[in-house]
This record gives structure tokens, C-alpha cells and sequence, in this order.
């Protein structure tokens, strides 16, 4: 094996053949690429080879949106690749990985010269190839090989075994409440000190890696090493209310101040404060945090969403999985649904509508120039090495039924499957070639990668007309999970979305720096153009705007809220950077789909045309139109940044939401037949009711 000393040595020496070729028994790439004048103009080259996958050098490192556009290039030359950006101090070496959504995400691993960076070297030495595995080796093999060591790893089931356990611990050890409602104060409780965790090792809170640990110590020394309770109510609560989730730091101890130092103000509901919180008196020993800490120290904590170096290393990824297991009830319908279904189902159902809503024929026109790169890599797969179309005539021998070759067959693919599989490929690429794939229908109906089309017909435009409708397409979409779980398709959804707002925010500003900008894009550009973290921008703006969620559980709706804040909070890099998280609450709601009423005409044909309400309905309309006015208020205070005008925003609107509520409840629920001692309480309480007329003023 390749000694970590001989891969540092090349890599600072940006000796990459020497290190692939000499070291790692990949082959020099014999072929010639025909570079397209971007490659060379950044003088783009090939560096190493094996079985078809291809790693590229670029001597010098461009903006991410060009990395892409390069990336874009290089696709046609070679599906499979790895890239390297690189400069006398600095590499960047970059997997492709494929979205389920669509398109591919640039998975970043940086590499200073003269630094030591063993989580990288480790990954080199995965992707080592012997003599004597040659005669075995193919594509797949290959890039799968690639792929673990440059991508992300499945989850362990430690983490999860470990945290479900101390969730159960950390309930049975909180008092003042009782039930449910002390299992459910646990899981906020974790959620609350995950988050922290997190942006601690950003080193967000007071500088401070780990300062919840010696917060805990602090705490102790300051009460005395006889208090066992303290540092919940004396430290966290403070910290919670007073710190992370109030622009207006007002303390009653000044210690308390010294204590909680430096910290940002975080919002996004998170840390408000909830009624159980305010209504009884809560008590947490200090020990049960103390156990806590003891299991989060095990593991380390990443904010970004980089593939992990190590078995114990946890980003929002892979707590996303965890998490989404807490819920994973199948006896009451909770069932966990995987990124790469998640992803496929929203990349083809959002990029489709966005396509219909466009409504461009030079959409289709890019198909038809470039059908391969619409075409999902496993439908093509093999068809470079199975030249000659097989018709199902000949598909008759006993051979025919045999497990395919691996350079022409997906795993398990039997010879007749994947000739008709690739016969079927060339069938449709026909078909794109010929212009008869021309609309959203016949391309979802075809399989075609939507968002891969979406993106790059955004990128095409030339237009600022065009790209101002784009833009106001995408501010319009709603997307709603009405079983949202804890978050899995609203995650998708985020990524989805914020592929095609950044592909819309690049070509923008393309046609400005090329002087073709119409003024209309002004007001794009300008909201865009002063934000410290655009991803953070994007991010924040589809959150507030696009997504919406509903569940039956409340352990799910704070999970799919604390999931979303993540997805924020890991696009940024820098405290100061780190702005206020929207406030979801508005959008991620509690309540039970199936009780309830849509809009007034549905409570009306639920009171079998009963005119005596008619008038009643009237008033509910006109409030539904002024809830969804000051809806839009609130949201708008997001926008601008403001401070505690935002908590007063939201108690507002929140109280006219109830009482709106209040009244639909007893028109839904015909409560003037009811018995005279009939409590609306415990029947909202037992039914749950969910009016989306109050619940979503916005949608």
C-alpha cells in the first residue's frame, strides 16, 4: 500500500500522475479528448484512467460557478470522473456525485500543500488498484470503488442505537411534567442541544468548541460541587430564551451574561420558549446533560454536508437518517422513505411543473441536440460496449437468461435485460433526435432528467424577459408534504429548488456582467447581491416561500423544522456571517389532514347548504383574506432582518390564527347541535383539526 508519507510528498508536489499512475496503479489516459474551447481555455487535461473512469486537472481554482460549468463539459467526455482544481497552496479535489433529484453535486475535498491531511490520504489509498485485481476490475467496480472513498458513508447503527437510548434516559430524568408531554420535552430538549452542537464546532458559541461542556463545569464551580440542579435552569434556559432566541439580551444575573458570553441570536422558533415551559416547573439534574455530552463527545460534528472521513463523524445528512428513525412507527403509518426515492419524486415532480409553467420550445430543443446527457446513466449503461442492437427475436438461447457481463449489464441484470434495456435506450435517443420528446409529458413518461434539463436550460437564456418569468415561477411554487414526517421529501424539495434558483441567479448575473441585463432583473440581483452567503440566501428564501408541511406528530414537526435549520446554518462558515433562521413555525404545522375543512365552500357542503351560516362564511373569508395579509407581514419581517418585531409579528398573527381557528372548529364540528355540555377543548384536543384556510393563509 501507498504510504502516507509518499501521498503527501506527490500531493504537495501536485505530482498527480506520478502519485495515480506510479503509486496507485491506475493508467495514463491513452485516448484524446476533443476539449471544448472552456476546457482549454482553463487548460483542462486528463491525468489518469481507469476502466472509463477519468480524473481531470485544472492548475488553477475558478469560482464554484465555473468549477460547475467545467464539470458540465467534462460530463460529456467521461460520465465518470474526479476533478482536481489546484494552485501552488492549495488543491481541490472534487467528486460528481449524482442528485436523485438530478445533476450532479460537487462533493469538495480540500487539500493544503504542506498540511496534514490524513482523512484525504485515507481516501487515496481506497482507490489503490494491485495487478493482480486487473483481470476483475470494470466500470462499475471502479467507480463504486471511487465513489466510497470521495462520497459519503451510510450511517452507523451506533449513533442511532446509542441516541435512542439516551433520549429514553434523559425523559425518565425530567420532572414537572408527566406522560407525553415530558417525552416530547425530551426530544426538544435533544434537538435543541444537536443544533448547539453543531454550530459549537463552528466555533459560533463564544469562540468556544466545546462550550456546552465547559459551560457544565462552569456552572458547577460557580453553584458548588454539592448542587446537582443548576445548569438547566440557572444556565440553559437563560441561554435558550434570553440568548439564541432573543435579539435583546436581557439577563437578571450578571454572572448568568459572563457565563453565556458571545453568542449569536439564531431565531427560526427553535429556541422560543414553549407554553409546558412557561405552565410548570421543570427540573433536569445536571448528570443527565453530563451523559449526554459523554455520548455527543464520542462522535465529531460537522455542520457542512461533506462526505465523512470517519466511522464517527456526523453531519445533517446522516443525522437527518437518525432522526427520521424516531418517528419510524410503522403500527401508527410512519415509515422512513429514502433520499434516493425522496429525491427522484421531487426532482421529477418540481423541475416538471417548472418546465409546464415556462412553457419554452427551446427546452425541447436542447434535448434533441444533447438526448445522452437527458438520458439517467443507468438507462445508457453498457451501450458503448453492446454496439450491435439485439432484437427480442433473437433472445431465445439458454445464454440469453445468464447474468449479463458487469461492462454491459447493471447488477443482477440477466443478458435479455439489458439488451432490451439498451435497445430501448437507443429507441428513445432516436426519438429525442427527431424532436418527438417535446413536452413535459412525454419527457416525464420517457424518464428524462428533468432537473438536469431545467438547470441548463436557465443556464442557456439570453433573455432577461425569460429569466424574470423563471425567477417568478419559482417564487409562486408551493410545495407541500401533507405527511411530511420529519422532513425527508422537504429536504429533497430544498435541494431541488435551490439548484434551479442558483442556476436562474447565475445566468442573471451572466447577462449583467456581459452588459445585456434589462432593468427588470434589477430587483433580482440587487436582494441577491449583498448577501455574506448566497447559499444561505437561497436557502432561507425557499424555506420561508416554497415549503410547507403538515404531520400528526409533534416529535416529526420539530425534527422537520430542526432539519431545515441545519440545511441553513451549514451554508454558512463564518459567526458573523450567521444570520437569524426564518421562522418556520408558520410553515411546519401540527395537525391531523383528514379533520378539518379546506376553504368555506367545503364547510359549506359539510353543512349540507345549511344558508343560516352563509353570512358566517362571509366573515371567515374576509378573515382568511387579513390573515393572509399579515402573513405575508411576517414574512416580510424575515426578509428585512428585523429583531423582536418579528416575535410580535408572530404572536399576532398566531393569535388570529387561533381565534379563526376557534370559530371553524365549532362550524366544522356543528357545535350548535351539539350537547349544551359539549367541551370544543377536548374535542380539538382528541380530533386535531387542520383548516387550511387558518393553518396556511399564504397557500
Amino acid at each position: 500500500m501507498a504510504t502516507d508519507a509518499r501521498i503527501r510528498a506527490l500531493l504537495d508536489n501536485a505530482s498527480f500522475e506520478d502519485l495515480l499512475v506510479g503509486e496507485l496503479g491506475w493508467d495514463y489516459p491513452q485516448q484524446e479528448y476533443p476539449l471544448s474551447p472552456e476546457l482549454e481555455q482553463f487548460n483542462v487535461q486528463p491525468l489518469a484512467k481507469k476502466k472509463g473512469v477519468v480524473v481531470w486537472g485544472c492548475p488553477e481554482i475558478p469560482l464554484a460557478q465555473e468549477q460547475q460549468k467545467l464539470d458540465r463539459s467534462l460530463a460529456r467526455l467521461s460520465a465518470e470522473r474526479l476533478l482536481v482544481f489546484f494552485n501552488p497552496k492549495k488543491q481541490l479535489w472534487l467528486w460528481p456525485e449524482r442528485r436523485p433529484s438530478g445533476g450532479t453535486r460537487l462533493v469538495p475535498h480540500t487539500y493544503s500543500v504542506g498540511s496534514f491531511h490524513s482523512a484525504l490520504i485515507q481516501r487515496f489509498q481506497r482507490v489503490e488498484f494491485k495487478p493482480d485485481e486487473e483481470a476483475e476490475l470494470t466500470l462499475l467496480s471502479v467507480r463504486e470503488r471511487v465513489r466510497a472513498a470521495f462520497n459519503a458513508e451510510k450511517v452507523t447503527k451506533k449513533f442511532y442505537k446509542d441516541i435512542s437510548a439516551q433520549r429514553d434516559k434523559l425523559t425518565q430524568a425530567i420532572s414537572g411534567l408527566e406522560g407525553r408531554h415530558r417525552q416530547f420535552y425530551a426530544s426538544i430538549l435533544l434537538d435543541r442541544l444537536i443544533f448547539i452542537y453543531f454550530i459549537q464546532q463552528k466555533g459560533f458559541l463564544d469562540d468556544d468548541r466545546d462550550y456546552l461542556r465547559h459551560r457544565l463545569e462552569m456552572v458547577r464551580e460557580w453553584l458548588g460541587p454539592d448542587q446537582f440542579f443548576g445548569f438547566y435552569k440557572e444556565f440553559l434556559v437563560p441561554l435558550f430564551h434570553q440568548a439564541l432566541g432573543s435579539s435583546t439580551r436581557r439577563y437578571d444575573d450578571p454572572e448568568i451574561k459572563r457565563l453565556i458570553g458571545d453568542v449569536p441570536y439564531i431565531n427560526g422558533g427553535l429556541f422560543q420558549k414553549f407554553p409546558l415551559e412557561s405552565d410548570n416547573d421543570i427540573q433536569v439534574p445536571d448528570e443527565a446533560f453530563k451523559e449526554v455530552f459523554d455520548l455527543f463527545d464520542q462522535y465529531r460534528w460537522h455542520l457542512d454536508e461533506r462526505p465523512r472521513s470517519a466511522d464517527n463523524e456526523i453531519n445533517p445528512e446522516v443525522l437527518g437518517y437518525i432522526l427520521e428513525q424516531y418517528i419510524n412507527q410503522k403500527e401508527q403509518g410512519a415509515y422512513y422513505t429514502a433520499e434516493d426515492i425522496t429525491g427522484y419524486m421531487t426532482g421529477l415532480t418540481i423541475s416538471g411543473y417548472f418546465l409546464d409553467q415556462v412553457d419554452d420550445p427551446s427546452i425541447w430543443a436542447l434535448a434533441q441536440q444533447d438526448p445522452d446527457r437527458y438520458i439517467h446513466e443507468a438507462m445508457r449503461y453498457g451501450s458503448d460496449v453492446m454496439v450491435n442492437p439485439v432484437e427480442p427475436e433473437d433472445w431465445v438461447s439458454e445464454e440469453w437468461e445468464e447474468i449479463s457481463d458487469p461492462d454491459i449489464g447493471l447488477p443482477t441484470e440477466k443478458c435479455r435485460e439489458s439488451a432490451d434495456r439498451i435497445r430501448r435506450y437507443r429507441i428513445l435517443k432516436e426519438r429525442m433526435q427527431r424532436g418527438e420528446i417535446a413536452s413535459v409529458n412525454k419527457a416525464t413518461t420517457a424518464n428524462l432528467d428533468l432537473t438536469r434539463l431545467a438547470m441548463d436550460w436557465l443556464l442557456d437564456q439570453k433573455s432577461s424577459a425569460s429569466l424574470v418569468k423563471a425567477w417568478q415561477i419559482l417564487k409562486s411554487m408551493r410545495i407541500l408534504d401533507p405527511t411530511c414526517g420529519s422532513g425527508a421529501f422537504l429536504l429533497a424539495a430544498l435541494k431541488v429548488m435551490q439548484d434551479l434558483y442558483d442556476s436562474a441567479l447565475t445566468a442573471t448575473w451572466n447577462l449583467k456582467e456581459k452588459g445585456l441585463a434589462h432593468p427588470d432583473v434589477a430587483a433580482i440581483l440587487e436582494e441577491s447581491e449583498n448577501q455574506p452567503s448566497q447559499g444561505y440566501y437561497l436557502r432561507k428564501t425557499i424555506a420561508l416561500h416554497n415549503l410547507y408541511g403538515v404531520d400528526i406528530m409533534n416529535e416529526a414537526v420539530e425534527i422537520a423544522r430542526l432539519r431545515l435549520f441545519l440545511a441553513l446554518a451549514s451554508t454558512v462558515d463564518e459567526k458573523e456571517n450567521l444570520e437569524p433562521l426564518p421562522d418556520l413555525d408558520m410553515n411546519i404545522r401540527c395537525g391531523n389532514i383528514l379533520v378539518g375543512c379546506i376553504n368555506t365552500e367545503d364547510l359549506l357542503e359539510r353543512r349540507g347548504g345549511d344558508w343560516t351560516v352563509e353570512d358566517k362564511l362571509q366573515e371567515v373569508k374576509e378573515r382568511a383574506k387579513s390573515l393572509r395579509d399579515s402573513y405575508r407581514l411576517f414574512q416580510k419581517s424575515q426578509r428585512e432582518k428585523m429583531g423582536d418585531e418579528i416575535v410580535e409579528f408572530k404572536k399576532q398573527l398566531q393569535q388570529n390564527m387561533k381565534s379563526l381557528a376557534y370559530d371553524l372548529d365549532r362550524l366544522y364540528a356543528n357545535a350548535n347541535d351539539q350537547e349544551s355540555n359539549w367541551d370544543i377543548g377536548s374535542w380539538r384536543l382528541s380530533h386535531q383539526p387542520f383548516h387550511w384556510l387558518a393553518e396556511f393563509p399564504e397557500a
